[in-house]
């Protein structure tokens, strides 16, 4: 049994096709939005959709528990704030405070099913408060909730998570994303495991329901408002989460976002999870919002579109390389975008560091040690030369077959050891780079897929010096350099 103060935020977006400005409008909260013709970075606009005619949004906060339920801060403030930044995205917002277990109740129905009735509107839910998990099913809790030891009567008089997924199935808006900042535990969604696609596209348009939680089953979450500022944050492009610079927001992106962030604000004490509903027919599409101007005018202009489309990438590499040590980065910048914005500086950062790195490199014969910065692993030369890869003992699997000769040509620099957490942990915050929340680990002699490990939360006490393969149960691929 876990006690935890959870907001859950349930999003809902519906879709017709349309032509239309791209624009998410204050006034009435429409939206269209440009479909590239595939996923790959830069396609051209094929298409343009209209995802929303209206935009609807109920904002619950409860601070004032009872009882055996301690009261709460930062709900009622969270629901108020949250309430704000979706007016100001074109959201038409019913705000409620405090809600006891019937005026929960009518507020739910109310809003999925009479609300919900418009096909062309997107729905948005917020309820801050407090959670409770037992026996694998998850409850949102009224101010005037029983005592869990109550059994069948505090069941009676809270929200279970199965019940919310009648609301949202019974609604006929297109998309649905539920968040929730707390603990979480239930059996009505899948966990997610793909990343975002690179571009919008016409699956995105297709129907889903979608969550997001800051924490995993028998964890505690804060009441401090962290959640609700990076969730505002981000559905304001105040920061970067828009992984693909496009200047839309998609839900999965948000995730991953709002995943990564928190792990690392908790240090691994939440470690959020974000999925689809377990439905094959509601399981397709994602949930956009558009954060920023629109980069591209009309479909008919789909050259000057993806060229924008580029430009953001370009940005979006920029900012994740631009205060490396590492003269390879900029190497890889100039790769990419060879006559990019940046590309007279990174040749300049290329020249400057390969500079610094002149003493290391004379000294670089095999057997040598050199570290690429102060906080990175500790790497070996090894001399040119040649080794056997694959399987070569026999009754391997297929992807080891078949085993064959490897020539590395040039001194290769591999790490000494294996990647410490503090060492990832370092490579995480210079890159930006997003790890997930699930990984496989190795369970007596069988690898298993488990939800809610990664490095920070392996299942066992670690330190900084952990060595990561011990954290996820295998090994990862050594720091190279040439």
């Amino acid at each position: 049994m876990t006690l935890a103060r959870f907001t859950i935020a349930a999003l809902f977006l519906s879709a017709i096709l349309g032509m239309a400005g791209a624009d998410e409008s204050r006034a009435a909260g429409a939206l269209t939005v440009p479909l590239r013709a595939s996923e790959t970075e830069d396609a051209p606009v094929s298409d343009s959709v209209q995802l929303y005619s209206k935009s609807h949004a109920l904002v619950i906060g409860n601070d004032a528990y009872t009882g055996t339920w301690p009261r709460l801060s930062n709900a009622v403030k969270d629901a108020q704030l949250v309430a704000e930044a979706l007016e100001a995205k074109g959201f038409e917002v019913t705000l409620k405070t405090d809600l006891k277990y019937r005026d929960l109740v009518e507020a739910f129905e109310k809003f999925f099913l009479e609300t919900g009735e418009d096909p062309e509107a997107r729905l948005f839910v917020w309820y801050a408060g407090h959670g409770y998990s037992e026996r694998g099913e998850g409850y949102l809790v009224p101010i005037d909730a029983l005592d869990p030891e109550e059994g069948g009567r505090f069941r009676r008089r809270a929200l279970s998570l199965r019940r919310m997924g009648e609301y949202v199935r019974g609604a006929d808006a297109l998309h649905v994303l539920a968040v929730f900042d707390s603990c979480f535990s239930g059996t009505i969604f899948n966990v997610g495991r793909a990343k975002p696609p690179a571009a919008i596209t016409h699956a995105t348009t297709r129907p889903v329901r979608q969550f997001l939680t800051s924490g995993d089953a028998g964890q505690e979450v804060s009441d401090d408002g962290t959640f609700r500022k990076l969730f505002i944050r981000a559905i304001n492009g105040e920061t970067r989460a828009d992984g693909n610079g496009d200047g839309y927001l998609a839900a999965t992106e948000l995730g991953l976002f709002m995943g990564n962030e928190i792990t690392n604000y908790t240090n691994g004490r939440q470690t959020p999870r974000n999925g689809k509903l377990n439905d094959p027919d509601l399981d397709r599409g994602d949930f956009v919002f558009q954060i920023s101007a629109p980069a591209q005018p009309a479909v008919t202009s789909a050259a000057p579109a993806a060229r924008t489309g580029g430009q953001n990438m370009e940005m979006l590499f920029w900012q994740t390389i631009q205060d490396s040590k590492i003269a390879g980065d900029f190497t890889a910048y100039l790769d990419r975008f060879p006559n990019g914005a940046f590309a007279p500086l990174a040749r300049n950062r290329v020249a400057s560091l390969s500079t610094l790195s002149a003493p290391a490199a004379v000294a670089n014969r095999a057997g040598d040690a050199l570290r690429d910065c102060p906080e990175c692993p500790e790497l070996i030369v090894t001399p040119p030369g040649t080794f056997r890869m694959g399987d070569t003992d026999g009754g391997g699997r297929a992807y080891e077959l078949p085993d064959h000769d490897v020539r590395v040509a040039y001194p290769l620099a591999i790490g000494r050891f294996e990647v410490t957490v503090a060492e990832f942990a370092a490579f995480a915050r210079a890159t930006g780079y997003v790890t997930g929340n699930e990984c496989y680990v190795l369970n007596g002699r069988k690898w298993e897929n488990i939800s809610g490990r990664h490095w920070q939360n392996p299942g066992f006490a670690k330190t900084r010096a952990t060595r990561l393969h011990a954290s996820v149960g295998t090994t990862h691929r050594p720091m190279l350099s040439g």
